[in-house]
């Protein structure tokens, strides 16, 4: 009786990635080509036992998308693994910090506003109340904004206490 023909590769793919062993059986694959088997008998050898592996191993839970964004606004500035606030949640929350770090620009203009979407929507709730304030609440916001601004205006430099000091001494 002839052997059962294999499954696609791409389906062998799939279902060993969904139990984290893909890796793995990629390694065992390049390990039996470089003993001298042709890559067909080594796919032919592995994708049985991967496969029996993989009926056995729970799935993987999907990726925690916001709490790997999360862990990377909190981690974006640690220049080191040593330096990160917790351990990363889930296997793509350390390429993700690495992609901020290149692109915080991006990050923080697409994705911060995502997590946070309290402060955009406080933002608007603002707004909409500015636009529903009655003349006297509207002039009561401005006479604070514009005490708060000269307030603001008449603070000492705060590049830090060298400042304070007479010309030529720091």
């Amino acid at each position: 009786m002839p052997d059962a023909p294999l499954p696609e590769l791409k389906d062998v793919k799939k279902a060993l990635q969904a139990v984290g062993i893909w890796d793995d059986f990629v390694e065992q694959g390049k390990a039996l080509v470089a003993e001298g088997k042709s890559q067909a008998d080594a796919l032919a050898e592995l994708i049985p036992v991967y496969l029996a592996r993989a009926d056995d191993l729970p799935k993987r839970k999907r990726p925690d998308m916001f709490a790997d964004a999360l862990w990377v606004y909190e981690n974006l500035g640690a220049a080191s693994p040593d330096n990160w606030t917790t351990p990363p949640p889930g296997p793509g929350a350390i390429r993700y910090l690495e992609w901020a770090q290149k692109h915080a620009q991006n990050f923080y203009a697409y994705t911060v506003p995502k997590l946070f979407p309290a402060a955009a929507d406080r933002k608007e709730a603002e707004k909409r109340a500015d636009d529903d304030a009655g003349p006297a609440e509207r002039t009561t916001e401005r006479l604070l904004a514009h005490a708060l601004n000269a307030l603001q205006a008449h603070r000492p430099d705060q590049s830090g206490w060298e400042s304070h000091l007479p010309q030529g001494t720091a």
